[in-house]
């Protein structure tokens, strides 16, 4: 997400997987995830990952990927959960950039540090 708000989204953040898989489409290239995580939510490792977007911004700019004026994000979270016998941790992060963890579902928040949920160290 920094790295697409700081190179393609205009200081806004991408709505979705979707959006941050997508290659710049001027100047081609590769997306800024893997296209195995080009849905919400994508399956990975045995963790169901999904993005939940902030308000979108009605002054965003139109993404150098194809995302639309005014639909890029001011804020986002983004959680892995696991899905089957896949691990006892779930995760979270926010634009803040601190990763947290905890033994339960992590409730999305888009700022500061998530309720019960602790940094990983």
């Amino acid at each position: 997400q920094t790295g697409f708000a700081a190179s393609c989204g205009g200081g806004f953040f991408a709505p979705s997987l979707a959006v941050l898989s997508a290659p710049p489409t001027v100047i081609g290239g590769e997306g800024f995830i893997s296209n195995d995580l080009s849905a919400d939510p994508s399956t990975k490792s045995s963790y169901s990952i999904a993005v939940t977007p902030g308000a979108p911004s009605p002054v965003s700019p139109a993404s150098c990927n194809g995302a639309g004026a005014g639909t890029l994000a001011t804020t986002y979270y983004v959680g892995a959960d696991p899905v089957g016998s896949g691990g006892i941790r779930f995760f979270g992060m926010n634009q803040g950039g601190t990763i947290y963890w905890s033994t339960a579902v992590i409730p999305v928040t888009q700022f500061g540090a998530p309720a019960g949920a602790q940094p990983v160290q």
